[in-house]
């Protein structure tokens, strides 16, 4: 069945959304740092990233704050703020594994674009 000719069709000639060409970690300036395939490069300083996991210990879920979630200052320590390992999820993310043992947060490719976005 073939939907009303009035309704939306969806935009098949959208771009494809960018992707990363290449990881790297940036010691001096304790940044992770990515190139993308259109061309840009983004820097997200390791504290950045770390505030930003996804995972439900530090964002939360319903009925249970997260670790950045709440108004307690999340205090972080250098070992927190050092990554050890970066791996691919798929086609469309990385999970990060930090000195502290951390590992469940699961990182998109779009999230990452956008922790690596000025402001």
């Amino acid at each position: 069945m073939m939907p009303p000719a009035n309704y939306p069709q969806p935009d098949t000639k959208a771009a494809p959304a960018p992707t990363p060409s290449r990881f790297a970690w940036d010691e001096d300036s304790q940044a992770l740092l990515i190139d993308w395939s259109d061309g840009t490069a983004s820097s997200i300083a390791f504290q950045r990233l770390r505030e930003n996991c996804p995972c439900a210990i530090c964002q939360g879920e319903p009925g249970m704050a997260g670790r950045f979630t709440s108004a307690e200052d999340a205090g972080l320590t250098s070992t927190e703020i050092q990554p050890v390992t970066l791996a691919l999820v798929g086609n469309y993310a990385v999970n990060v594994e930090w000195r502290d043992g951390h590992n469940t947060g699961i990182y998109t490719f779009s999230r990452l674009r956008q922790l690596g976005l000025p402001g």
